[in-house]
């Protein structure tokens, strides 16, 4: 059976895990021995300190992190030769007073460390809610005056909430249903209309939903929905009765329902969060339509069960159903602060950013004028300000405001005044050689709301989900091991901005909002070196769906390895490169099971678009990936439509091997008009299509082997693949076909410099050489190799030790050596 990561695996790749790791560290120009030939400082916090305290021993502890992050950088003002510093961190929880906390280029060379052993150390974004706050009323826990018990003011719309360290849904109908925690808990969308500018008139069934929703003076709440597709869901969508015709006026003078007019049908207007163009009724991922599944969230109407709360900001009061029951009062209750805790950012000279936004806290706002040049605005923002009202520029960190009104040509004075005198300063240093150590992270919010905007892969898409607990931009040389991310509502790390030099080992991933790491950029600003080993990552995407364990979006020259990745919302690990280039990445050794539970179309390790030369995917285990959709009627499809490796949207120059692709759906690999791939030495089994629609909506041609497909009517070179020296185990009794053309008869495009030979196939239940049903795109098998293909190939038992158990080494009588397969390495040829 599969078998977790573990140390006897551990001890057998320990040759080949020195070798990278030690790889990684010279990469990243370790200046260990630099180090010491200068004084080392340390610092040290624990909650029983002062920020009084002097911090440098362990006697007279500072009390807060920013106390921490101040003092070393006043250290090192005292005494030029603290190159390197360390943190310490004692057991238990550690609020940031200003979430997040930013590290700068002058807090270069630190390392943040917890305690070796007992109680590990926790940095939170969180606020913590008194326990004395709490008063009953009737079923549920009420914190009356909550903003004058705790300082939400930098966050007063907080869309996450914890007790006792574990993340709770706002209240919401239909309830989450434990049982069936990815089918149940929906309502369903009867019939919608778009009515332009984002927003949407939809019928639902009367007899589904709750009282509240029926009133027609119903204020509203909101919905989170999984639109036509299911690539997504969607956060944040606004939803509320609606009051307006049932028809529309034509030009003509003539009528045509907006809807149907049901007896028990109810009508909502439901409008989606910003940017609205990207919710459009032919969108190709966000259009919300008929059979669309959602719940209505925020309305206290809704508290019901164990853990659900609301705060109603007019009265300024938190409820809660308390997870202890009725008659216990919630404790430990911790709202967030921010969407992230610690941002390691060196800001960019030449994209300054110059706006009207928030001001630095303390300091009065000036007039608002125009913004310009705002590329990094957001950065600025997040990094120095919180309050509207004001111009400001960002320099080295430094967030400038200007307090005088708007005069003459101000904002094109490019000769004088304050923007000449700021605007051109020396280009900071990136900050370098941080390290994060033996650390959780907890109690960070999220601001996304879920758009992936079809196939953008943009580092300023509203479409790709990246909050983060720690944002590394513009970083070099940053170490993160042997850290925990858990309960959160964005993911775990977000590198980005052509951050470099990047190590993310050993460390755990659990019960997030979005994916584990994201890595994210442009052709001028892209990440490399970026490397993600033996973390263990499970149950992502549990708020925006559009996730994996691990996400990248243009890097190059990057490793993801030995990690365990499990029970996502969609991808396991999945690379993108469209507009921008990734290269040369190397994706090897992951265990990847339990996969999209919630959407469909994709692959456990999914690759989309042009130019990936150079990236090799190899003896990775991709087992029990999912999917699933609805279709208009509101029928549930799952498992549905999904691969073990997807090369998607002209997805070239691949190398797929020794890879153990088992438990999908519509095939082992999915070659989408890509060319040059080569896919070798992999074992695909038990590939079934047996629930998916033969026709009609949603229907996709599926093989138990490999699939090629052109990419709608887009003439693509799709060329020069290679499937060779692969066993493909089908082990069922109809729908047989092992390798499939999306069009039926195999496209011309695809056999001009194909090679697909020598393969051995099998199926236990059926004699592949005399089945009946067309097994190829030629039809028999037969027909298949008079067609020039597969003509070395064999039909035979491989003879696996014990595939049913997640067994794939080949026992002695195996024909699979006389068709150049190579047995896969000891330990990872069990899936």
């Amino acid at each position: 059976k599969f078998q977790p990561y573990n140390s006897k695996m551990k001890a057998q790749n320990s040759i080949r895990t020195v070798v990278m790791l030690l790889s990684a560290m010279i990469t990243m120009g370790s200046t260990t021995a630099h180090w010491r030939t200068y004084a080392q400082c340390d610092v040290y916090v624990s909650q029983t300190g002062s920020d009084s305290n002097s911090g440098t021993s362990p006697t007279s502890p500072l009390q807060t992190v920013d106390a921490a992050r101040a003092r070393v950088v006043e250290l090192r003002q005292e005494n030029p030769s603290m190159y390197q510093c360390t943190v310490h961190l004692s057991s238990g929880t550690h609020h940031v007073m200003h979430p997040p906390l930013v590290l700068g280029s002058e807090h270069s060379n630190t390392t943040w460390t917890g305690p070796t052993e007992g109680t590990p150390a926790t940095i939170s974004a969180g606020i913590p809610v008194p326990d004395s706050c709490w008063t009953r009323n009737g079923s549920v826990w009420e914190c009356r005056g909550l903003s004058s018990r705790v300082n939400i003011s930098a966050r007063p719309a907080f869309r996450t909430l914890t007790v006792q360290g574990t993340r709770y849904t706002a209240a919401r109908f239909p309830d989450f249903d434990s049982e069936n925690p990815y089918t149940g808990g929906f309502l369903f969308i009867n019939a919608s209309r778009f009515m332009g500018n984002g927003t949407f008139v939809i019928d639902v069934q009367g007899a589904t939903l709750p009282d509240f929703a029926k009133n027609p003076s119903w204020e509203g709440a909101m919905m989170h929905v999984f639109p036509s597709r299911s690539w997504i869901n969607i956060v944040h969508v606004s939803m509320r009765p609606f009051h307006g015709p049932k028809r529309d006026i034509l030009g003509n003078g003539s009528h045509r329902d907006i809807l149907g007019t049901g007896a028990d049908m109810y009508s909502f207007e439901v409008t989606c969060p910003p940017p609205v163009w990207v919710c459009t009724q032919k969108s190709n991922s966000a259009s919300i339509g008929s059979g669309n599944r959602f719940f209505i969230y925020g309305d206290p109407a809704a508290l019901s069960s164990p853990g659900e709360w609301v705060y109603d900001a007019a009265q300024d009061t938190l409820a809660v159903v308390s997870p202890f029951g009725a008659d216990t009062a919630p404790r430990e209750v911790v709202v967030p602060g921010a969407s992230s805790i610690i941002h390691v950012y060196t800001p960019e000279v030449n994209d300054t950013c110059v706006g009207v936004g928030p001001v630095v806290r303390g300091r009065s706002p000036g007039s608002c004028i125009t913004t310009i040049n705002s590329t990094n605005w957001d950065n600025c923002a997040r990094a120095c300000c919180n309050t509207a009202g004001c111009l400001a520029v960002e320099v080295n960190g430094v967030c400038y405001l200007f307090d005088r009104k708007y005069e003459g040509n101000f904002i094109n004075d490019t000769n004088g005044g304050y923007l000449a005198d700021m605007i051109n300063p020396p280009p900071p240093p990136f900050v370098s050689n941080i390290a994060f150590r033996g650390l959780n992270f907890a109690d960070a919010d999220f601001d996304y709301y879920g758009y992936q905007e079809g196939f953008s892969v943009s580092a300023t898409s509203p479409g790709m989900p990246r909050d983060a607990a720690i944002v590394l931009s513009r970083a070099s040389q940053v170490e993160l091991s042997n850290c925990s991310f858990a309960q959160l509502g964005g993911g775990g790390v977000h590198v980005t901005n052509g951050s470099t030099d990047v190590l993310v080992t050993a460390s755990q991933f659990a019960h997030l909002g979005q994916s584990g790491v994201m890595v994210s950029g442009s052709g001028s600003l892209q990440p490399s070196r970026v490397t993600v080993s033996h973390c263990t990552m499970t149950h992502l995407g549990e708020i925006l769906a559009s996730a994996a364990g691990i996400v990248a979006s243009t890097v190059s020259n990057s490793t993801f390895a030995y990690n365990n990745i499990s029970w996502t919302s969609r991808w396991g690990i999945a690379v993108r490169s469209q507009g921008d280039v990734s290269t040369y990445n190397t994706i090897e050794y992951n265990r990847l099971t339990n996969l999209a539970q919630t959407t469909r179309d994709l692959g456990g390790l999914s690759f989309i678009g042009p130019g990936h030369t150079g990236t090799v995917v190899r003896y990775n285990c991709v087992r029990d990936v999912v999917a699933m959709d609805t279709d208009p009627n509101g029928t549930i499809w799952r498992p549905f439509l999904n691969w073990g490796v997807y090369l998607d949207n002209f997805a070239t120059g691949f190398e797929v091997t020794g890879n153990i692709l088992r438990e999908t759906v519509s095939g082992g690999v999915f070659v989408h008009a890509g060319s040059n791939n080569t896919i070798t030495n992999n074992v695909i089994y038990n590939v079934s299509n047996s629930t998916m629609p033969q026709r009609g909506w949603g229907a996709g041609p599926a093989s138990q082997g490999v699939l090629f497909g052109l990419c709608g009517p887009v003439k693509s070179p799709a060329e020069g693949n290679v499937f060779t020296q692969n066993i493909v185990f089908v082990n069922k009794q109809e729908n047989v076909s092992v390798v499939r053309d999306t069009f039926g008869p195999f496209s011309p495009t695809f056999t001009n410099k194909l090679v697909l030979d020598e393969n051995l196939y099998f199926d236990p239940a059926v004699d592949l050489s005399t089945y009946a049903r067309p097994l190829t795109p030629s039809g028999s098998w037969l027909a298949w190799r008079a067609s020039g293909f597969d003509t070395h190939s064999k039909i035979e038992n491989p003879m696996f030790s014990d595939p049913a158990g997640g067994d794939f080494s080949l026992r002695s009588n195996s024909p699979a050596p006389s068709i150049g397969f190579q047995p896969l390495p000891k330990g990872f040829d069990s899936c």
